[in-house]
């Protein structure tokens, strides 16, 4: 069997695992295991909003419409509602108007300050 875990936050870790026979002759066993990670698929990345006149979110999934998958990645510093995003770049918007963050090793990092 083979297992993944990752989402989107650096390549998915895969591993497998084999269990050569057991005989009683004294012989060396050797297993080669070939893992073929699916193919990249584009997706969506959603973070911020509001989800009452009150409450500016944080939170920031990607959703993938080829398979109707969601995942969950590290939530922004602060809350952000419109706000704007290039690839994994969020920049100004409500909440944390001033600044530029970057998402990069499953990490949300401060590249700048932005002009008002």
């Amino acid at each position: 069997d083979i297992t993944c875990t990752g989402c989107f936050s650096g390549p998915p870790t895969c591993s497998s695992s084999t269990t050569p026979p057991t005989t009683s002759t004294l012989t060396s066993t050797s297993t080669t295991v070939t893992t073929r990670l699916p193919k990249p698929q584009l997706g969506l990345l959603i973070s911020g909003g509001v989800d009452d006149p009150a409450t500016i979110l944080s939170s920031v999934e990607v959703f993938i419409p080829s398979s109707n998958v969601s995942c969950s990645l590290p939530s922004l510093p602060l809350g952000r509602r419109y706000h704007t995003m290039d690839g994994p770049y969020v920049c100004g918007g409500g909440g944390a108007a001033s600044d530029c963050l970057q998402f990069s090793s499953g990490t949300w990092t401060s590249l700048s300050t932005t002009a008002h």
